[in-house]
């Protein structure tokens, strides 16, 4: 990990960027595997975040039996996504980047 850092530091350039311009050109494949992790790890996340964000929800609006019904709360996809997006949503409304 910080050997990452420090080739993205270096570049200032994403990973696949980063390989080419220090000379490493058939490099691409692992570049994009690390891009594709990223991404991957983002999702899975965001789904959690999306259980926490509804549960907290759920818990304010005094749905106490939540807890009891976890599990058919959390295979509720479509509800979940929305508490997903949410959550992301008022994510970037609070620490915008720049």
């Amino acid at each position: 990990m910080i050997t990452e850092i420090a080739i993205g530091r270096k570049t200032q350039l994403n990973p696949v960027g980063a390989f080419k311009k220090l000379g490493f050109k058939n490099w691409k494949a692992p570049g994009l595997l690390g891009i594709a992790s990223g991404i991957l790890i983002l999702s899975f996340y965001n789904v959690v975040a999306g259980w926490a964000f509804g549960y907290f929800l759920e818990m304010i609006s005094a749905n106490f039996s939540i807890g009891e019904n976890f599990g058919t709360f959390t295979q509720d996809v479509i509800r979940i996504g929305l508490y997903g997006i949410v959550f992301m949503g008022l994510l970037h409304s609070l620490f915008p980047k720049g």
